[in-house]
C-alpha cells in the first residue's frame, strides 16, 4: 500500500488542478496560483493539496522511494525544503502586496527545486536504464520549459508550461519509482 502513495498523490493533485482550472476558469490568470487565488475556497484547495497531501508526497519520496533509488540524506534535505516551500506556495495566496511578493519568491524557488529533484531522480544509481532514460528526457524538458519561461516569449503560455513543467516532474516521480 505505501507503494501506492505517489501514484495516489499525482492523481488526487491533478483532479484537484483539473478541478480548480475548469471551475475558476479565467482567460486572464495565468498561472495556477492566480486561479487559486480567485477565492477563499479555491485558496483552501490550493493549501490542502500542496500542504496536506504534499506532506504526505513528501514523506513518501523520502523514507520509501529515495532509498529504493540509493539517494542519501542530501536528496531528504532537498525535498524538505522544497516542501517548506511549497507549504509557504500553498498558505500564502497570489494577490496584491507583500503577499504576492512572498508568495512569487517562495513558487519559483520551489519550481527551480523540483528541477534539482527531478535531476537526482533521473541520475540516481538504482534506476534501471530505460527508467533512466526517460527520465532524462523529461528533466531536460523541464530545463527546456524553465528556459522558454525565462525568454519570456511563451508568456502567454505560462500556465501549460507551468502544468507541463510539474507533470515532467511528476512523470519523473511515477517512472523512478514504478518502472523496474
Amino acid at each position: 500500500m505505501i507503494a501506492c502513495i505517489g501514484l495516489l498523490y499525482i492523481v488526487l493533485s491533478w483532479l484537484a488542478g483539473w478541478y480548480l482550472l475548469t471551475k475558476w476558469r479565467n482567460k486572464d490568470f495565468l498561472s495556477i496560483s492566480r486561479h487559486a487565488a480567485t477565492s477563499l475556497q479555491t485558496r483552501l484547495l490550493f493549501a490542502v493539496v500542496l500542504v496536506g497531501l504534499g506532506a504526505v508526497f513528501y514523506g513518501w519520496l523520502g523514507f520509501w522511494l529515495a532509498p529504493r533509488l540509493g539517494l542519501d540524506i542530501a536528496f531528504r534535505i532537498l525535498i524538505g525544503i522544497t516542501f517548506v516551500l511549497q507549504a509557504v506556495t500553498g498558505l500564502v495566496p497570489d494577490i496584491q502586496g507583500w503577499k504576492r511578493t512572498v508568495h512569487k519568491l517562495a513558487a519559483w524557488s520551489m519550481a527551480l527545486m523540483f528541477l534539482l529533484i527531478g535531476w537526482a531522480l533521473s541520475l540516481a544509481s538504482n534506476q534501471t536504464k530505460v527508467s533512466q532514460l526517460v527520465c532524462l528526457v523529461l528533466a531536460s524538458y523541464m530545463v527546456a520549459g524553465v528556459l522558454a519561461v525565462l525568454s519570456r516569449r511563451y508568456k502567454a503560455h505560462f500556465l501549460w508550461l507551468q502544468a507541463s513543467y510539474v507533470l515532467a516532474l511528476e512523470l519523473i516521480v511515477l517512472v523512478s519509482a514504478y518502472l523496474r
